[in-house]
């Protein structure tokens, strides 16, 4: 899991600012101070930058000038110098950081309403260009302290997340059309695509009061607001409103955020959106905001608002990429983020204030709103493979299907049977890319490292390295056989083009021996193995943690208690049952697998990151041995297997290298670890595989299955 720092900001009064920081543990660390300088002509010029936002008129220089003055408003000197400190300790550690902005709106709600999304480090401050809201090793987010933290929403192994879009589009009146044909049309997109993570309900528009509470009755994890908002009420007091629809007379119904809150008495969602589209009055993103923030309180654990009008193309990107950071177990805040920089990594970047539109208002202390609930299985479970007994069943039933009384019991489970084989097919493929990247960095990527360490070659490096470069190209080819198959969901082309463009500039640096042209196939492949394994990691996790094998086990158990009442041969309901428990078995033996597995994914990152600067200092192995060896000795347990003593041998002999100030020994006993646990990790990845291949086969019986079932 990653860490976590966070850097909590308080704003109690117009003269001083206060600051928690804490730990990834969440001890506190520091309580620097500073002056709160947003006050005369830094306040007239904020606010009149404020005001070119809110009429969408901020663009180029305007937008940095307003978020470096923001963040100069915010962080005076010493406390500038205190955060930044704070900041390169974070990404020397390859952590996150969270900046979590308090500031009570009651109390100062001009200071509340400023757009903090659009913070920029100064640039002269010798950061480069950071800005708060997009930054990937930042997250930022609004959170009152005396908030109370609500308790995780629990979802089962293989639930997915609910979505409910409202649409609130009354046509009589004087509120113009709401456009949003295009962020359903994607959200509908993204349902299909990952059908194994995410559930659009149907969209409720009109969104009336009677509308939207039949909506809650189905229970979704999130609900999204798509209308018209206004800052006054008919009796022009500042009042955050919403307009519901009458269903009657198509017009609409203005609700406040007490009475828009209390439709949640049904069920509380974790999220609700708040988001005015284009054709939205021009004060309905600033009433969101305001509504939002009085939302949270009323027990929703997160709610986030559009604080200006947002194009149909600007709503797309961001709940495309929010949504399915979700889904993949991402937290709120970092999802949220992740969504902020989808938008400004567009055409429109940091010239206009798009990206810095979406805020988040969160109750939830680490992020992590939802948490997937995973059986427990023993050891004995893990060292039994059940897939021919389950493949033997698949083939039995299709035999018993000949019995018309069979047919009619099994053909109602043929959508189940489809599902899972268009899910084994999603892990299967993800499997097969993930051994490949493995392949290439094991035959090429690491030969190719050490080599263009060195200032010159012989010729028989440069001959090696043309055996290496065959090699390179048929990984290629493997990988994009795999990513062209019909059921590969995602879309890898930068990453391939990456590795096309090595290859190529491999093939010409051996060509012409050239030592610079190495060292940039090197910088290429460096760019590639940094993220792309990991992130098919994810995603293959998360595969095998939505494959629906227990809904696939329970309609095996009713077809089963359906052929124990028919007259048919025992031995095949024998074998069908003996199928059945040992779909059981693999399904829980998937979970410990991928369990096992994304453990030791962690551990062998932080083994490559120590390994990356082992070879100038033992200063970061030395900060991080620590926490390596509790998270080892974790995964060891008190197993007495080999492997297990071979690694202890080695974490105690580097122990000991480590005291002595001779570097050089350290480093010899570090390499020997890593390796050790390099072994191990290839051990599990290869049990993973081993498991994958199992459920292929079982997958390869389900479409002749299927066959007979339809005819």
């Amino acid at each position: 899991m990653d860490k976590y720092y966070t850097y909590v900001i308080h704003i109690t009064n117009r003269d001083s600012v206060r600051v928690e920081a804490r730990d990834p543990d969440n001890n506190l660390i520091g309580q620097p101070s500073g002056a709160f300088a947003c006050k005369g002509e830094t306040q007239t010029r904020i606010q009149k930058l404020h005001q070119f936002a809110l009429d969408g008129e901020l663009k180029g220089h305007g937008v940095k000038e307003l978020g470096e003055k923001l963040f100069n408003a915010l962080f005076d000197e010493g406390l500038r110098h205190n955060f930044f400190g704070f900041y390169k300790r974070v990404c020397d550690e390859d952590a996150f950081l969270r900046i979590e902005l308090d500031v009570d709106e009651r109390q100062l709600p001009y200071i509340a309403a400023l757009p903090w999304e659009f913070m920029r480090v100064p640039f002269d401050a010798g950061y480069g260009e950071v800005w708060l809201g997009t930054a990937p090793h930042l997250v930022f987010s609004r959170r009152r302290a005396h908030w109370i933290m609500p308790k995780p929403i629990q979802l089962k192994a293989n639930e997915r997340l609910r979505i409910a879009i409202a649409v609130a589009d009354p046509r009589n009146g004087d509120l113009g059309p709401v456009k949003f044909d295009k962020v359903l049309e994607a959200l509908n997109k993204l349902a299909t695509d990952h059908s194994d993570l995410i559930e659009l309900l149907e969209t409720v528009n009109p969104a009336t009061t009677e509308s939207i509470d039949a909506v809650l009755e189905k229970k979704p994890h999130i609900f999204h607001f798509i209308g018209h908002g206004r800052l006054e009420d008919e009796k022009q007091r500042d009042s955050g409103q919403i307009a519901l629809v009458d269903d009657e007379f198509d017009k609409p119904i203005w609700i406040g955020a007490e009475r828009f809150s209390e439709l949640f008495n049904r069920h509380q969602p974790g999220i609700v959106v708040l988001q005015a589209c284009e054709g939205a009055r021009l004060s309905a993103s600033k009433a969101f905001v305001g509504l939002a923030s009085q939302v949270v309180e009323q027990n929703i654990p997160v709610v986030v608002a559009m604080q200006y009008e947002v194009s149909n193309f600007t709503a797309r990107q961001f709940a495309l990429e929010f949504y399915r950071r979700l889904s993949e177990n991402a937290p709120v805040d970092k999802a949220l983020q992740e969504g902020r920089r989808q938008i400004s990594l567009g055409s429109i970047g940091y010239a206009a204030r798009d990206f810095a539109t979406p805020v988040l208002f969160m109750r939830v202390q680490d992020g992590y709103l939802f948490q997937r609930s995973v059986a427990k299985v023993t050891k004995e479970v893990l060292s039994e493979d059940k897939s021919n007994s389950v493949r033997d069943a698949l083939i039995v039933l299709r035999e018993l299907l000949r019995d018309p009384e069979v047919q009619a019991s099994v053909v109602k489970y043929q959508t189940v049977f489809q599902v899972a084989r268009q899910q084994i097919d999603i892990l299967y493929n993800y499997k097969g890319l993930h051994d490949q990247l493995h392949e290439l960095e094991l035959k090429c990527y690491n030969y190719i490292v050490q080599l263009s360490k060195r200032s010159q070659l012989h010729e028989e490096d440069w001959n090696t390295l043309t055996d290496y470069d065959i090699d390179f190209e048929d990984t290629i080819t493997e990988i994009g056989d795999i990513v062209n198959r019909e059921t590969f969901h995602s879309d890898e082309t930068k990453n391939i083009n990456r590795l096309v463009q090595a290859r190529e500039e491999l093939n010409e640096a051996i060509k012409n021996q050239d030592m610079q042209k190495l060292k940039g196939v090197r910088g290429l492949l460096s760019r590639v193995f940094a993220h792309w394994p990991f992130e098919i990691n994810i995603r293959l996790g998360t595969a095998a943690r939505t494959l629906q094998l227990p809904e696939l086990v329970s309609v095996m158990k009713s077809v089963r208690d359906s052929l124990s009442k028919l007259d048919l041969d025992p031995d095949k309901v024998g074998r069908f049952m003996d199928g059945v428990q040992g779909l059981e078995i693999l399904n829980q033996s998937l979970d410990a697998r991928i369990r096992e597995h994304d453990q030791w994914q962690e551990v062998d990152q932080d083994l490559r990151r120590i390994q990356g600067t082992i070879g100038r200092d033992i200063d970061e192995l030395q900060g991080s041995w620590g926490e390596l060896k509790a998270s080892i000795g974790q995964l060891c347990g008190d197993s007495t297997e080999e492997w297990v003593k071979s690694l202890k041998e080695e974490g105690e002999k580097l122990e000991q290298a480590m005291v002595d100030p001779d570097s050089t020994r350290t480093r010899d006993h570090f390499l020997r670890y890593r390796r050790r646990g390099m072994l191990r990790f290839y051990r599990v990845d290869k049990n993973l595989k081993i498991l994958c291949g199992n459920l292929n086969r079982i997958g390869e019986q389900l479409p002749p299955l299927l066959r007979v079932i339809g005819e």
